[in-house]
């Protein structure tokens, strides 16, 4: 369920008069309107007095030019025929004395939820007296470019607070309308950005003069009320069922750590008395081998069949990749940190490099290799190669492992995606400011190894329990 598709659903309905019913005795927009204008009246005469202009009466616009539908006893009206609009400012800098006090002072940043009743920063009184102190239910919007790329934050006072230059706040005449006005506007989000946005211009910029020229269609109050609770009532419905997919993501990713730990501890299947031991296996991989060591302080208990090795001493070799620029076309294809995603290599952006060709076998990828992430933020990420679409070698910061029959490979890979694995890479890396990790950290791994036999069987279990977990998480899209 994609909730925010629908949640604009909801909104879209609302502002179309399809989320509630219509009810006779609501009056119509039109008596809701002169009850405005009644409204001011008074502070209409107090202008009269002080020579400014009397506000103009507010008259609806021609329903047949309309963006969309709506019922017959609401009218469309100019946003700015019922809101007045300003900015703010930042006060001085350098003027320490303007700075932390008890002033609420918006900025974007504040402008995150519905509501502001606090702010990131506060000015002093004496920093705030030079400016405009806005009311509460007072609608912030940011007009700043640079911000509005595919929203348009808009955000409701609860209390009084100054304003920084990047923000328009509106005053509206009737505060009782400001709630459905928000929906409104979060609604013809996209139509508002789209057809409000300053020409000429790369990003999206609010023509602010030009905004306060859009219809806004306009409800009954008791109507708006209705509307306004019906869609708190479905969005904190919607948003329990996002807390809940939340909740359930994170439970389905301790899940698969859960079904990794058992599996390292030999306890996802049941052990096969057929099975060769781990023990035989691995005195035959280190029979030649003059730097074998075994393992004497065990990191926890394992099954008798088991045995507890190092990653060197399973893997026929660990390989730093190859050094060379990134080509558009080349000798052969060269895959980076940057083209594994999701376990995945995006071969059609994987670019060419130059190689002699007595080079590339000692580079060459064969499927169930094993690549490491060696530095940056990915450091200790691991893909197993399982689909190689054209022969390709592989770049300097990865390390490449590959097991052959010594060791079931997948089996390796889930193991790189344990807990152990990462305790033990944490205390190996180099912590300098791009943490690290090398062969040499790789190759003194402790790896809990299974039979043979056991191995492919742990691999089948996880890989069946991992698509169920898989088809959950589809789910909750």
């Amino acid at each position: 369920m994609n909730t925010k598709l629908l949640k604009q659903k909801i909104l879209d309905l609302a502002i179309r008069g399809k989320l509630t019913q219509q009810l006779k005795s609501d009056g119509t927009a039109a008596d809701l309107l002169k009850e405005i204008c009644d409204r001011t009246q008074e502070k209409t005469s107090l202008r009269a007095k002080r020579g400014n202009p009397s506000p103009q009466t507010i008259i609806p616009l021609d329903k047949n030019e309309a963006p969309f539908e709506i019922p017959a006893n609401w009218e469309w009206v100019r946003l700015g025929d019922l809101c007045k609009a300003s900015s703010g400012k930042t006060p001085s800098t350098s003027q320490k004395e303007f700075w932390n006090g008890n002033v609420l002072w918006v900025t974007s940043k504040d402008v995150k939820q519905k509501y502001i009743d606090s702010t990131q920063i506060c000015l002093s009184d004496l920093g705030a007296s030079s400016m405009q102190l806005y009311p509460p239910k007072t609608m912030i919007i940011v007009g700043r470019s640079g911000i509005l790329r595919h929203s348009l934050p808009v955000a409701i006072l609860k209390k009084s607070a100054t304003v920084n230059q990047d923000l328009k706040a509106l005053v509206f005449k009737d505060n009782r309308i400001v709630e459905f006005i928000y929906a409104v506007i979060k609604g013809m989000e996209q139509h508002l950005l789209h057809e409000y946005k300053k020409a000429g211009t790369t990003v999206d910029n609010l023509n602010f003069d030009l905004f306060l020229t859009a219809p806004i269609p306009l409800p009954p109050l008791a109507e708006q009320q209705r509307i306004v609770a019906k869609i708190e009532e479905a969005f904190a419905e919607i948003d329990a069922i996002e807390k809940n997919k939340e909740l359930l993501k994170t439970h389905i990713k301790q899940t698969r750590q859960k079904i990794l730990d058992l599996a390292i501890h030999g306890k996802l299947v049941p052990q096969n008395k057929s099975d060769e031991p781990a023990s035989v296996l691995l005195e035959r991989i280190t029979r030649d081998n003059p730097h074998y060591e075994k393992i004497e302080d065990e990191p926890f208990e394992i099954p008798e069949n088991w045995a507890w090795c190092r990653l060197r001493n399973l893997s026929e070799s660990i390989q730093y990749g190859y050094n060379a620029p990134a080509k558009d076309s080349g000798r052969i294809k060269m895959v980076r940190i940057s083209d594994i995603h999701e376990n995945e290599v995006e071969w059609d952006s994987v670019p060419y490099c130059d190689i002699d060709d007595k080079e590339i076998q000692t580079y060459l990828l064969k499927k169930n290799d094993i690549l490491f992430a060696r530095t940056g933020g990915t450091v200790g990420k691991s893909f197993i190669v399982s689909n190689l679409p054209e022969d390709a070698v592989y770049a300097g910061y990865l390390i490449r492992t590959r097991y052959g029959k010594n060791a079931n490979a997948q089996y390796m890979k889930y193991f790189m995606e344990s807990n152990l694995y990462w305790e033990q890479l944490r205390d190996g890396c180099i912590a300098t400011a791009q943490p690290n990790c090398n062969g040499k950290t790789l190759g003194k791994m402790q790896i809990p190894l299974p039979p043979l036999n056991e191995q492919s069987r742990i691999v089948a279990k996880i890989e069946e329990l991992f698509s169920t977990l898989d088809q959950m998480e589809r789910n909750l899209v």
